[in-house]
């Protein structure tokens, strides 16, 4: 959720950014829910569906900074 903001901050792309904080958000709720109330839902839905999730994200972000560090650096406004 944390990392998702600061890409925000940093000027990747807003989707990336976005859905990180609402992906991180989501499953950090599911986890303190299934924590506190273990037989409000399938743990399933939380080890399988939102971790592959955040998974597929990483990959997203991980292709993303790729490409960010191939660009040249813009001049240094001295």
């Amino acid at each position: 959720m944390l990392l998702g903001r600061a890409l925000l901050v940093e000027g990747y792309p807003r989707w990336l950014g976005w859905s990180g904080a609402v992906v991180g958000a989501v499953t950090a709720v599911a986890a303190v829910t299934l924590v506190l109330a273990q037989s409000s839902f399938p743990g399933v839905l939380l080890y399988g569906l939102l971790v592959s999730l955040v998974q597929l994200w990483s990959v997203a972000l991980g292709v993303t900074m790729l490409r960010r560090g191939r660009r040249p650096a813009p001049p240094d406004p001295a």
